[in-house]
């Protein structure tokens, strides 16, 4: 079985990449956003029925906390949701109604009925074995994707930033995700494309970044197509395993 936990090398294991248990804490409202406006207009769909979650790669919990949140406002009766982190600073996090867990959720034998991957898959360098063990322990599964490959990074080398401690070992853009998807056996049933993502405050640290905003901005309420390939953004995708197909 692929071992998420051993391929993302030793400063993730470890916990050196989390010594701020909050670093991603600021940006996660902008990802439960990008998930919501696809996951709830599937599950209306295709009738799916959603009651257990894992979050895999929760880094600070606050996404698991509010994925759960935007469940149960929608009116779902959650009986579990749970955090999985291969870091181990996910031992100190404890939240109301959400148990977090810190092993490689695809050594587990849990089996949910949704399994989200939030900025997760970049980091994978055998994302094809990742996603197949996710799919066999779960009906449905929701990717939130950064795509990355654009003429900005190009130009700027931004790339090589993206591969520090333990960093995006992936560079992809909408075709590729979407290829890698399919490639590990899942069938996508939805996708969109994020225009919010640029408000992330991580994605705001350089002043260059703050002055480009207003024509990101622009760029994706005229096409996001535009945005992805000059500034890049995200995707979020959600596809149904073997066991979510046999359900609809």
């Amino acid at each position: 079985m692929h071992n998420f936990g051993s391929s993302i090398g030793k400063e993730y294991s470890s916990g050196n990449y989390f010594k701020d248990e909050h670093r991603c804490t600021p940006d996660s409202k902008w990802k439960i956003a990008d998930l919501s406006r696809v996951i709830f207009p599937a599950i209306k769909k295709h009738n799916l029925k959603i009651s257990t979650i894992i979050d895999v790669g929760c880094g600070s919990g606050e996404a698991t906390r509010l994925l759960a949140k935007a469940f149960e406002n929608k009116g779902f009766t959650l009986t579990s949701v749970k955090g999985y982190d291969v870091s181990p600073h996910v031992k100190n996090i404890s939240m109301d109604g959400i148990e977090f867990i810190y092993a490689d959720f695809c050594e587990s034998k849990e089996f949910v009925d949704l399994v989200t991957l939030i900025d997760v898959i970049e980091h994978v360098p055998k994302p094809i074995d990742f996603i197949r063990g996710i799919a066999e322990r779960c009906n449905v599964i929701a990717f939130r994707i950064p795509l990355e490959y654009c003429l900005y990074n190009s130009l700027t080398n931004k790339y090589r930033i993206g591969l520090e401690n333990p960093g995006h070992l992936l560079v992809l853009d909408l075709a590729s995700a979407l290829n890698i998807i399919t490639f590990s056996g899942v069938r996508i049933v939805d996708y969109q494309i994020s225009t919010s993502s640029m408000m992330e405050p991580s994605r705001r640290k350089s002043f260059l970044a703050n002055i480009a905003l207003p024509l990101r901005y622009s760029l994706g309420k005229i096409n996001p197509w535009l945005l992805l390939k000059t500034f890049g953004s995200s995707v979020t995708i959600l596809a149904l395993t073997n066991s979510g197909l046999s359900l609809v």
